[in-house]
């Protein structure tokens, strides 16, 4: 029952831990995505 409940509280410590790697991935993804999109109509009046 000891064993169980430690294997328990270690897989929810590594899900929480992969959560927030995850969200942390997922918000710089779209701060990246953000900025390019934003700089896209300078590029477009550079080539012009």
């Amino acid at each position: 029952m000891d064993n169980n409940l430690r294997c328990i509280a270690t897989t929810a410590t590594v899900f929480s831990q992969v959560t927030a790697g995850v969200k942390n991935i997922v918000d710089t993804y779209y701060k990246v995505k953000e900025e390019k999109q934003k700089s896209r109509p300078d590029q477009g009046n550079d080539s012009e």
